[in-house]
């Protein structure tokens, strides 16, 4: 999004059709290409590859 100026339209624009065949090249299914991510501060993604579930605990930590 840096790139594109935080706009979904000029990131997909600039992005889709590449992103598209790139997929498609590896033979991954996918049901929707989706361009742009929401700014944030933090961002808790319990579906991460990495995800503790003592999240709770590593923020306030973080924040001290």
């Amino acid at each position: 999004m840096g790139r594109s100026k935080e706009k979904s339209s000029l990131a997909r624009k600039k992005g889709f059709d590449f992103t598209k065949k790139q997929l498609k090249s590896w033979g991954l299914k996918y049901n929707e290409l989706i361009f742009g991510k929401p700014s944030f501060d933090l961002l808790i993604d319990d579906r991460a590859i990495f995800f503790k579930k003592n999240w709770q605990k590593k923020i306030k930590e973080f924040l001290s």
